[in-house]
């Protein structure tokens, strides 16, 4: 390293003041962003090394807690088990009895999509009510909610209705649980 300098030094005492100068601001604004640079990334690495230990610490505590854990999963697929669930066609059936009973008009009510996890059957049922009044489906949802206790609001999307705005254009994604049986 020292010969390199050595051959540099002649090389930069030949110049004049005003080249000196401008190359030594320019290092030094060299050297600035090559460090502001390594902050960076060195901030971005300490980020995602406590994001990292977070999540151990997380699944450190889960797995400290497993049989607790299980054992109330358990016990809630046992209940779950003892009661009654809806078929498919059932949640549907009572989906459509209600937004009859609420008069939406017009709607569109999509065939479930099923997805299966162990014995478990997920439905996921979207429904669309285009220039709703806000208390008709207020009141859709709580008797829903009342009527089919095992079928969970997923999304609610609102928008208002460009034309009305004392209208609003709903979008909703129901999930249902069933067993496979």
């Amino acid at each position: 390293m020292n010969a390199f300098l050595e051959k540099l030094r002649p090389f930069f005492l030949a110049r004049t003041r005003r080249e000196k100068v401008f190359f030594t601001v320019f290092l030094i604004v060299l050297v600035l962003v090559w460090t502001t640079s390594f902050l960076g990334r060195l901030k971005a690495f300490n980020l995602e090394r406590q994001v990292v230990l977070a999540d151990a610490r997380n699944q450190a505590q889960w797995l400290e807690n497993r049989e607790s854990i299980e054992a109330g999963y358990e016990d809630a697929l046992a209940l779950l088990q003892t009661a009654r669930l809806p078929t498919r066609n059932e949640v549907m059936a009572q989906i459509q009895e209600l937004i009859k009973k609420y008069q939406f008009n017009p709607f569109t009510l999509n065939p479930p999509t099923t997805t299966t996890r162990q014995n478990l059957l997920f439905h996921t049922y979207t429904i669309s009510f285009p220039r709703a009044e806000w208390d008709k489906l207020s009141a859709f949802h709580d008797e829903l909610a009342t009527a089919l206790p095992t079928v969970n609001l997923e999304q609610l999307t609102l928008i208002a209705d460009r034309r009305n705005p004392a209208l609003i254009n709903a979008r909703l994604r129901l999930v249902a649980i069933e067993f496979n049986r």
